[in-house]
Formats: structure tokens, sequence, C-alpha cells
């Protein structure tokens, strides 16, 4: 394969590039929310260059990135939010690492799967309404942003039939508004206040 000619390979850059922008330059906001963000577009790109292995852990690599970034993409709201990290922002962030989990759980349950998705799906709407809950009318754009975002996963998946692997350009799009949308209307919004 050639290089970039995948949207995993552009993805992959962006994601280091947007990573090294957030963490040596300084955008004047909280230090925080910087890194948060450094940290979740980093580790991203470095999960989509798995893409490129022979290796088995391809299989896992949307859930390896996911189990870690959507946790800490809630902790960067919550701190553009509140200024704090809260125990409810705590909270929202383990429940929403049980979305992936769960998510993960319903792809490799077989005859279970529809259980694990219903489980995944409710477990998305409690971290949404703690969102909803953490969240200010005046940050209703990151609100938005991330509930549209994250809802279009399991839809993606269950149109796909559990197969991520099936809907590679959505499974880039997704994810570059989801983490590189947010983290420059997150850096946006939190320089404004």
């Amino acid at each position: 394969m050639e290089l970039l000619t995948d949207p995993k390979q552009l993805y992959a850059l962006v994601s280091l590039l947007g990573a090294a922008a957030l963490y040596l330059y300084d955008w004047g906001v909280d230090e925080r929310i910087q890194t948060l963000h450094a940290l979740i577009l980093g580790w991203s790109g470095l999960m989509y260059l798995n893409f490129e292995t022979e290796w088995y852990v391809v299989e896992l690599t949307y859930y390896a990135d996911w189990i870690l970034t959507t946790p800490m993409l809630v902790l960067a709201l919550a701190v553009t939010a509140t200024g704090e990290i809260s125990e409810r922002a705590w909270k929202a962030a383990v429940a929403q690492g049980g979305v992936i989990t769960t998510g993960y759980l319903a792809v490799d349950a077989g005859d279970g799967m529809a259980m694990m998705f219903l489980l995944s799906c409710g477990l998305l709407v409690y971290v949404l309404l703690s969102l909803r809950e953490l969240i200010s009318e005046d940050l209703e754009l990151l609100y938005w942003i991330t509930a549209g975002t994250w809802v279009l996963y399991p839809v993606v998946w269950w149109y796909t039939g559990g197969e991520l692997l099936a809907a590679p350009v959505a499974m880039v799009l997704i994810p570059f508004i989801s983490k590189h949308g947010l983290a420059i209307a997150d850096i946006t919004i939190a320089k404004e206040q």
C-alpha cells in the first residue's frame, strides 16, 4: 500500500501532527484541556497506525483507541464546563469506558450480540445524560458534537453487522469529527471563557 492513499493513514498522520501542535504550542487555555486533547489525538493516531500492520491487534484497534480516548474526552469537557474534574465527571468517564467494553463484548458475544448492544446503548444514554448535567447552556456546541458523533458509532456498528472494518470511510470521518472537531471547539470555547 502506498503512503497516504488510505484514509486511515491520513487520519493517523493528521492525528499525530494535531497532537504535537496541541502539546507544543501554548493555546492560552487550561493546561489540562490542552494535554487531554493532545493525548486523545496522539493515542488515536498511534492506534490507527495499527491498521498498517499484520498483527492480531488490528481487530481490536478501534476499541483500543476508544477505551482511552472517549473517557478522556469526557474529562476534557468537564474541565471546560466546570474548571475541574469532579467525582461526577470521573463516574461519567468510567461509564464511557463501560460503553466501549460492552461494545467490544457485543462484537465478541455471537448469540448475545443484541443483548450486549442494548446494554452498550443504555450505558451511552447514561453517559450522555451525565454529560448534559455537567455542561451549561453556553457549551451546547460541545455537547451536541459529542452526543451526535457518539450516537453515530453504534449506528454504523449495527448497520455493518458489527464489522467496523467494512465501513472505513465512516470510521475515519466520525473519529475525525469527534476528536479533532471537539478539540478545536473545546479549545476555542475555553479561550473565550
